[in-house]
């Protein structure tokens, strides 16, 4: 067996990590640089039965076993909850760090290597870069929610369903913005917007309100679903407009 680094992980999670890990292992061999684990697994904000694991592989390089190698892990444990892993090579992440700044940041900032060297802690990620892709990324979610709130119309769950895809979209930004701003990006989705709150001064309400209804499944009406796709909606444009204001230091 493979020493694969668990510690620290939630219990419940260790075999299939283990089992995932050990697989990808010994189907990829000299190949494979690094197995890590990333996103809600590792924080509070995993939703047991609820939420996916994902896994980042990282390679030398590419070859042509690789699709089916990865698909054969993928029926093995997509029924337990594990998503595609996010596959790319070293040289690929090191020449892709201007175009994906946000990506980066958040897997730099939650992520735990399992196997191999960890090679996402040291990722120089340019501020210039961040704040450029935090722009773009609040305006395209901005008309996105119009353009959603027109294409859903009356159904209720289609809206909701929207919101909620849209906070998710929302949490990587809020903690690019707080490394922008020089503060402490928490891992958690409601402490990094609730210091987002204190950083910009502004109220953050809609994202803690649908963060809260996503995690107690809670029941909805559609008048207190409209309020929130309208606090939303309003926040997105005012979010931007500040990050298009904002200066970076050389």
């Amino acid at each position: 067996m493979t020493d694969l680094n668990v510690a620290g992980l939630r219990p419940e999670s260790v075999d299939i990590v283990k089992g995932f890990a050990q697989g990808a292992v010994n189907a990829f061999k000299e190949h494979l640089l690094s197995v890590n684990l990333a996103g809600s697994v590792l924080t509070k904000d995993y939703l047991p039965g609820r939420s996916d694991t994902n896994f980042v592989l990282l390679f030398q390089r590419f070859y042509p076993d690789f699709f089916d190698e990865v698909q054969e892990l993928g029926r093995m444990y997509g029924s337990r909850g594990v998503s595609a892993p996010l596959c790319m090579t070293q040289a690929y992440v090191e020449t892709s760090l201007d175009a994906f700044p946000v990506e980066f940041y958040n897997l730099k900032l939650i992520h735990h290597t399992v196997f191999g060297r960890d090679l996402l802690a040291d990722l120089k990620i340019e501020k210039a870069d961040l704040r450029l892709q935090c722009e773009r990324e609040l305006k395209s979610h901005f008309l996105q929610l119009r353009n959603g709130f027109i294409q859903v119309g009356n159904d209720a769950q289609a809206l909701k369903d929207m919101l909620f895809s849209a906070l998710s979209a929302y949490v990587p930004v809020v903690r690019a913005l707080l490394h922008l701003l020089g503060k402490e990006s928490p891992r958690e989705a409601v402490e990094a917007v609730t210091a987002l709150e204190g950083a910009l001064g502004m109220p953050l309400a809609a994202m803690k309100d649908l963060w809260r209804i996503r995690v107690e499944e809670a029941r909805v009406d559609a008048d207190a679903l409209r309020h929130l796709f309208l606090g939303l909606y309003e926040l997105g444009g005012s979010l931007g407009e500040k990050v298009d204001q904002m200066q970076i230091p050389a």
